[in-house]
């Protein structure tokens, strides 16, 4: 399940967006899926994250983005 951004880009600063992914979170595991978070900017947001038990991260913080032929050149070198 992903976790939109909206809620994840202040929960450093916003208790109501980090009881809110806590809570997405949560149900999420209840329901025995796995958590993404979008919009992770930088370690504070990570801190948070890693303290709720999300499962993946997404965002600027964790990597830029890449040119598909990069990607492409990653995964190549990976099948060998």
């Amino acid at each position: 399940m992903k976790i939109d951004g909206s809620f994840v880009t202040n929960i450093h600063r916003n208790r109501n967006d980090y009881a809110i992914t806590r809570s997405i979170n949560d149900l999420a595991h209840f329901l025995g899926q796995e958590t993404i978070a979008e919009s992770v900017e930088n370690d504070e947001i990570v801190d948070k994250l890693r303290e709720i038990g999300v499962d993946y991260l997404q965002g600027w913080g964790i990597g830029r983005p890449k040119i598909l032929s990069e990607v492409a050149q990653d995964l190549s070198s990976i099948e060998k």
